[in-house]
């Protein structure tokens, strides 16, 4: 049986960064009903590849208009919903990555950071990475009281956790690295043969390449490259040896 190894690899990753101004908002005040209008949820997938959800089971986030000097940039932010749909900076908030061409396809990306505002309530606050599989992969946490900037770099982040202490800090300026890369690209094994798929969002070429070793081989390409742009992607393999390792390259 062939040991399997595929890993995605990208050189042209950019930054991203959601200020939530062109959203519709409501007041800041917790305890307040949250407005089917100040609802986040799904509005950024096929744009950004985001999903924004509350830890209190809410499909959704707040958008809260916080004043001028009070946020980050702009003015507004974002905070939990509670399970009566009430404004609740205590609720954490969940956002997932998928790919925007492909919104039920999971995605990762290898950089996330978010800012608290400007209210000076001290405390910590605190955000969490995790794998397509809810592993964690990195943490920051730190004072909020002057405001900060947490964030992750680690390879492979499908989600992350924002959560706070004091129950009155709202976060602005969610940033990642994009493009957004597929989870986890498909194996299957039939007999002697290993079929590779992955999800193919741009216009690049992709490569698949292969070796059998570490210390003495180098990756040799398995057959030509692959153009890009459509939903799915495969190659097939005809596997004769014990083991052999896959990679997919993002061509420039």
């Amino acid at each position: 049986m062939a040991l399997l190894c595929l890993s995605l690899v990208s050189s042209d990753a950019q930054t991203v960064t959601i200020d939530f101004e062109n959203l519709a908002s409501m007041d800041f005040i917790t305890g307040n009903p949250v407005p089917t209008s100040a609802q986040l949820s799904d509005q950024l997938l096929t744009t950004h590849g985001v999903r924004f959800s509350s830890e209190s089971t809410q499909p959704y986030v707040a958008v809260v208009s916080l004043g001028a000097g009070h946020a980050t940039s702009g003015t507004n932010g974002i905070g939990g919903v509670d399970a009566g749909n009430l404004l609740s900076y205590f609720n954490g908030i969940r956002i997932q990555f998928f790919l925007p061409a492909s919104p039920t396809t999971k995605a990762t990306t290898d950089f996330v950071s978010i800012r608290g505002d400007t209210e000076p309530n001290g405390g910590w606050v605190r955000l969490d990475a995790f794998d397509a599989n809810g592993t964690l992969l990195g943490s920051d946490v730190q004072n909020d009281g002057p405001p900060v900037t947490l964030s992750v770099s680690k390879p492979g982040i499908h989600s992350v956790l924002i959560t706070e202490e004091t129950g009155h800090v709202a976060f602005d300026d969610f940033a990642f690295n994009s493009p957004l890369a597929p989870a986890s690209p498909q194996l299957t094994i039939e007999v002697s043969q290993v079929r590779l798929c992955w999800n193919s969002q741009t216009n690049k070429l992709y490569q698949v390449q292969y070796r059998t070793e570490f210390t003495t081989n180098q990756w040799v390409d398995l057959g030509a490259p692959v153009p890009g742009n459509a939903t799915a992607k495969c190659m097939t393999d005809d596997v004769t040896v014990p083991r052999r390792f896959y990679r997919l390259v993002v061509l420039p």
